[in-house]
């Protein structure tokens, strides 16, 4: 084991010295530090009247524990092993005479070191914990701490299944239904509070979620009392719960650790795919790996026999190619996962917010699906093409080759869109006019990604890829704060038209900006052709 351990200070070493050689990449780090200690000072200054109720807060860290573990048990049974290792650990640790026992155990120890590092991102979120929990920093820190082992035991309850997955083919070949049965026999009482009574649908469901019941569920209870014991207090039940999980990690590494198990042929596949996103940074041999990865790409949904009928030529033929792939990996016509996503997301909003005429519930909506999409990048498949060498020998221009390509993604999440929004006018029964402006703002967030996405390419080809996306992140927040301000400006403009004037804010905005994104952003292929 000492050697395995001598590896693992030679990898803190290394990282250490990649560092200093890449001064670029240091200084984005020490922008995020610098950041983070920020918004720990700072943030914490601004004065917020809002205080979580105890039930709320008990009802988020259930949620987030249950999403946590069904995560790592699903990928346990899946038999992904879920340790980093990288292929110089296979050519190396996996060839040396050691125990695959003593290189799991190696495996855990260093995942647990970048699950630390995840510490980093949470600590942005410190100021509001802080302001809506009213607990100290020092709390705050501790309970963001307390989540990371929470995590990590996590982990070990995946290896744990894994081992299962690994030992017993049949749970292996059942690990959908098992899953599944998991996640109903969640979501059937919370189904059935929602159809009991419609009315105390919110009431219920706190009720529910925030029921002492789930602190004796093993596992999931011992893992909440942990957790609460910053906002309730020190009890007996903390140190019960310690002492549970401590018993419950160790007497599973010390299990695996004494039973034989073969996880090379899984770890050997996911260290190949770590060393492909790597290649993916990689200047030199970023095209091959893209190649590499498409070519590996396998659909859940995939159509193999479909009737191809070409009818346009030259650029508009890309939209036909586009909308074949969609048919292709779509689970009906263009629709999709995320097709899915926001059908349920109109659905969940309209039956919670039945009742609630106080709220301008389909503008709350709207803004917050539209900045969803914004920064999820869902710009559709047009920053492909960039990689494909026929969109150049196209006789057409580099505005209508982007125009084309643009349109299969406009047409997917138009049609997206309209049935969420057909669906959010049942449900809430919104005026006809304002579910048609709705529509339209929400589009237009799409056609702002994808002129955001076509301008930074251009402007920020030649950068190096990690600074090229730390900058496109940050400058769709740059995108956004004109569409605030403009639509604020309009929508006090054109008052008199109540909150019909927010929406033409937003429309006009977006649509402006796109076009004078798109005034650079169309050059696109003639810059990446030369």
């Amino acid at each position: 084991m000492k050697s395995l351990l001598y590896l693992i200070k030679c990898n803190i070493k290394n990282f250490i010295k990649k560092a200093i050689r890449k001064p670029l990449a240091l200084i984005l780090y020490s922008v995020l530090i610098i950041f983070i200690i920020a918004s720990i000072i700072f943030g914490n200054k601004g004065s917020s009247s809002t205080e979580m109720d105890a039930n709320v807060i008990f009802i988020l860290v259930n949620s987030i524990i249950l999403i946590t573990l069904l995560v790592n048990i699903n990928s346990g049974l899946s038999k992904k092993i879920g340790l980093n290792f990288s292929m110089s650990d296979v050519n190396l640790i996996f060839t040396a005479p050691f125990k695959p026992q003593k290189v799991l155990i190696y495996g855990l120890i260093r995942t647990s070191g970048s699950t630390l590092l995840s510490v980093f991102f949470l600590l942005y979120q410190l100021p509001n914990l802080v302001r809506m929990t009213k607990i100290s920093i020092s709390q705050g820190v501790l309970l963001i701490f307390m989540y990371i082992l929470i995590i990590f035991v996590c982990k070990i309850i995946g290896l744990l299944f894994f081992y299962i997955s690994f030992k017993y083919e049949g749970i292996y070949h059942n690990k959908n239904k098992i899953i599944m049965a998991l996640i109903i026999s969640i979501l059937i009482p919370t189904i059935y509070i929602c159809i009991k009574d419609t009315s105390q649908i919110v009431n219920n469901l706190v009720g529910y979620f925030s029921n002492d019941f789930w602190r004796y569920i093993p596992i999931v209870g011992w893992m909440d009392t942990f957790i609460m014991i910053i906002f309730e207090g020190l009890s007996i039940y903390f140190f019960i719960s310690v002492v549970a999980l401590l018993a419950l990690s160790g007497g599973i590494i010390y299990y695996i650790y004494n039973h034989e198990i073969y996880f090379y042929e899984n770890a050997i596949e996911g260290a190949q795919k770590l060393e492909l996103a790597t290649s993916l940074r990689n200047k030199s041999t970023q095209k091959e790996a893209l190649r590499e990865r498409n070519s590996n790409k396998k659909y859940r949904f995939i159509k193999k026999k479909m009737k191809v009928n070409f009818k346009r030529e030259f650029s508009l033929a890309i939209f036909d190619r586009h909308m074949l792939e969609y048919r292709r990996t779509g689970i009906f016509h263009v629709f999709n996962i995320l097709s899915l996503i926001i059908l349920a997301s109109s659905i969940f909003v309209g039956l919670i917010f039945k009742k609630s005429s106080e709220l301008p519930i389909i503008l709350i909506y709207t803004w917050g699906l539209g900045v969803l999409l914004l920064f999820a990048s869902l710009g559709g498949k047009w920053l492909q093409e960039t990689e494909n060498h026929y969109i150049y020998l196209i006789p057409d221009s580099s505005s209508k080759k982007l125009f084309s390509a643009m349109i299969s993604s406009l047409y997917k999440s138009g049609l997206d869109l309209f049935i969420a929004y057909i669906v959010l006018a049942v449900l809430l029964r919104g005026s006809i006019l304002e579910i048609v402006l709705g529509f339209i703002a929400a589009e237009s967030f799409i056609l702002l990604n994808n002129a955001g996405n076509a301008f930074n390419t251009v402007i920020f080809r030649k950068l190096d890829d990690i600074l090229r996306g730390f900058l496109h992140f940050f400058s769709l927040i740059i995108y956004l704060v004109p569409t605030i301000i403009i639509t604020v400006f309009i929508s006090g403009t054109l008052s008199y038209l109540g909150k019909y004037s927010v929406y033409i804010g937003i429309i006009i905005t977006n649509l402006f900006i796109s076009f004078l994104m798109f005034q650079v952003g169309k050059r696109i292929f003639e810059v990446m052709e030369n």
